[in-house]
Order: structure tokens, then sequence, then C-alpha cells
């Protein structure tokens, strides 16, 4: 290890940052920069999660005391004592790496570890590396450029313009951080889901800067999430009628559409909601059906609309298998038949033989079918009407007389699926009543045998 002499070591160095009122004999940046001109260290030293040899090739140059180990197992060492001219005071840590981080600290040479960062540099990094991920081979897996825009427009909404983004992020501290859930939490009402997503945002992105070498520790790890989230909104309680269309809200929609088809009897797309009310197709499914996927005795689930995002283009609308490259098939029942006749009438074709296409043939995409159903479900006082709820309400109605393996096939998902999602409850109060006569009836029946 070099010396320097005993002249070079400040006497009142303020609360221990070394270079705080007073320099050292030699640049610490020129040290770092030849350091890694001759080889001694390289980038990679520096942007990796393991500290300890950098930190030591660094501290031997300036550093004047030997670092040893104690017999309970800590590691010592001395500093300049600033209450004491020309005097040392013993520091001691529960191991070298500890040491070593507060040495780095004692001589103002954090910069030299961990290069200077903002919160706002970082998430700006650890979303480009996230895009490595679109468009991954095993989908399942991968992220979508959607889920990118999502991390990017919550960063926008709640992130930007707080005291956490202009942050350097070696002064980020949990206090900090807690206090920003506080203030985000209190400005926009947040539920616990949306605070939820900020929180996994934080914490993927810090995670990402300890395996870049930015800090050693992910400030998140102190944070209490539960307790956090405590104090969102109460998330809205739902009952199984926010997921499903009642009886009387289909018959409504039933007579909604045919009331606009009589007024527009060439718009497609109400002819594939009410393909989606007899079958529970997905929406993408709707839009790339074929007439050569319907026979004399089913309609064959073959293809699906897909859009594709990338990290370097556009998105784009392609038609592939259907979702989880699950291939089923649907049996055609009388109305469905009479439906398909409906569609041959208007006269509409399609060149590459789509079953919903306008006028001119273009195929109807799964976006104006939802546009339409979201103008249909408004008519009738509806406000989130979808195919999607459609879909929940179909399978509702079908688990009440098929098992749930019969329909989660028939839809195209898993029984877990089907269980957890598309179960819900379709009787109305009149059904409930009716049910509780008849309990009541079965209880009047019981005769009460009288003891002794």
């Amino acid at each position: 290890m070099q010396h320097y002499p005993e002249s070079t070591i400040p006497a009142d160095a303020s609360k221990g940052r070394y270079q705080k009122n007073h320099t050292i004999p030699f640049s610490i940046d020129s040290l770092f920069k030849t350091a890694l001109n001759r080889g001694i260290i390289t980038i990679d030293d520096v942007m990796n999660s393991a500290k300890e040899d950098i930190m030591k090739t660094i501290l031997d140059t300036v550093h004047k005391f030997a670092i040893k180990r104690l017999s309970d197992g800590r590691y010592y060492t001395y500093i300049p004592d600033e209450n004491k001219p020309g005097g040392r005071r013993q520091v001691r840590k529960k191991s070298r790496a500890e040491l070593y981080r507060f040495l780095i600290g004692f001589y103002g040479l954090t910069d030299a570890v961990h290069p200077k960062k903002t919160y706002e540099e970082l998430f700006s990094d650890w979303v480009e590396y996230k895009k490595k991920f679109i468009g991954a081979p095993n989908s399942k897996k991968g992220l979508s450029a959607s889920t990118i825009r999502r991390y990017q427009r919550d960063y926008e909404a709640h992130i930007r313009n707080s005291e956490l983004s202009t942050t350097d992020l070696e002064d980020v501290t949990a206090v900090m951080i807690e206090e920003f859930f506080f203030k985000i939490i209190k400005e926009h009402t947040l539920t616990d889901q949306c605070a939820g997503n900020i929180f996994g945002y934080l914490n993927q992105s810090f995670d990402y800067a300890v395996r870049s070498g930015y800090l050693d520790m992910n400030p998140m790890i102190r944070v209490d999430r539960q307790l956090l989230l405590s104090r969102c909104a109460a998330p809205k309680v739902s009952t199984d009628a926010d997921h499903i269309f009642t009886k009387n809200q289909l018959m409504e929609l039933k007579q909604e559409l045919r009331r606009h088809e009589a007024a527009f009897p060439g718009f497609m797309p109400d002819y594939a909601i009410e393909l989606a009310l007899l079958t529970g197709m997905r929406i993408g499914e709707l839009a790339a059906l074929q007439w050569s996927s319907i026979d004399d005795l089913y309609i064959h689930i073959d293809y699906s609309e897909h859009r594709l995002d990338y990290a370097d283009r556009p998105s784009e609308i392609v038609i592939g298998e259907p979702k989880n490259r699950k291939h089923r098939s649907i049996p055609l029942t009388v109305e469905m038949r009479r439906l398909f006749e409906r569609i041959r009438e208007t006269g509409n074709q399609s060149e590459e033989g789509f079953v919903f296409a306008d006028k001119s043939g273009n195929r109807c995409t799964a976006r104006s079918i939802g546009c339409a159903m979201n103008r249909r479900s408004k008519a009738i006082d509806i406000e989130h009407g979808s195919i999607h709820r459609i879909r929940r309400t179909v399978s509702s109605i079908l688990n009440q007389t098929l098992p749930q393996k019969d329909v989660a096939e028939l839809l195209g998902h898993t029984e877990r699926v089907n269980e957890m999602h598309y179960h819900f409850s379709t009787a109305d109060m009149k059904e409930k009543q009716s049910a509780l006569n008849t309990l009541s009836d079965q209880m009047n029946g019981i005769t009460v045998i009288k003891a002794g």
C-alpha cells in the first residue's frame, strides 16, 4: 500500500467528509482514468454488483491505514480524527465490504464507484432494458409494447414531477420513497392496484440499478408495501351483476341490435355482436371468422385477429391462430344458421372470405366491433358494455347446465380460468325469491319428533 506524508492528512476535515474543505494531493478523476487506461480496473469492474475489488483499488491510493480483522470477525481500520490535529480514530464494521463502503463515502469517492444518475435517468434506462423482451419467442413470458407504454404513462402521471424523479440514486432513501407514496396516493386518490403497480415499477428499476452497479442496495427492501397500500382508497365492491349482463339487459341489447340493423342493414359489426351472444366468441375470433370455417355442423375457431407490438417499429394487426393456440369447434344451432343467412342477404362480400365485411369488402376489425358494442350498450344505459362482458355472461349461463370442463372447452380457456373469471350468478331476484319459497316449503314439511 502506498503511503503519503502525515502533512497531507487534514486535521480539521468537516464531519468525516475528507475532501469537503481540503484537497488531497492528486485528482481522483485523474487517478480513476489512469487506473482505467492502465488496465488496473475496467468498466465492467465499475458496473458489476461485486464492488470490493474496485473499492480496494481506489482506496489503496488514498487510505494510509491498514485494514485488519478482529477476533470477533469484524474488520477495523483508522481514519483521521477531525477533532484531534494529527490524530486518528478507529472504525469497525461487520464485513470488509461494509468497511470499504464507509471509506468510499468518507473520502468522497462515491462518484468514482457509482456513476451519478438521477431516478429519471434510471427509469429511462430500465424501460430501454425492458424493451429488449418485446416480441420474445415465449409470448407468455415476454412483454408487449402496450406494457411498456403503461410504464411510461404511469411515470408521466405520477413520478416525473416529483422530488424522487430528480434525486440522485445514492440519495434516495426508504423514507423519501414512503413520503412520495403518501403524496401521490393522497393527490390522485389512488387505488391499491394503481399504487401497487407503481410500487412494482420502482422496485424493479431499483433492482436494475443494483445489477447495473449504480447502487449497492435496493432502498425498496426497507419500505413496507402492505402498510403503504393501506392508505389507498378502498376499492369499489363489485357484484356479479357488474361483470355480466342481466337477463333484462340481454333482452334490451338484442332489441337495440335489431332496431339498428333495421335502420342500417349493411352494418356488419351488429351481426358480429349477435354471434357473440350466441357463442361467447372472443372479439378477435369474430373479426377473423371466415366462411371456410363454417360447415353444416360446426363453427371452427381456427383464426383470430392479433395486435403485434414491436420495440423498433409501429404495431401491426394480423390474422393468426386463436389465443393460446387452442383450436376448437362450436356446434351450430338453428339460431346461428338463421343469423348467417341474414348476413348473406346483406350482399357484403370479402375477397378473403371473411364473414363480417363492409360494403366495400373490407374486413370488420376487432376495434370496429368493439366500438359498435360500446355504442349499442350506451343506447340502453349500460356504461361498460363489451364483447368480453358478453363472453362472461354466456359462460355463466352455460355453467348452469354443463360441467365447467365442457364450458371451458367451448369458450377456449382452461377450467381454472372458467371458475375464476367466467362463473357468475345469473339469477335475478324473482328466481332467488322462488328458490327461498321452495326452501320454506321444504322446511315446513320437516316433522319434528318430540323427545320422550
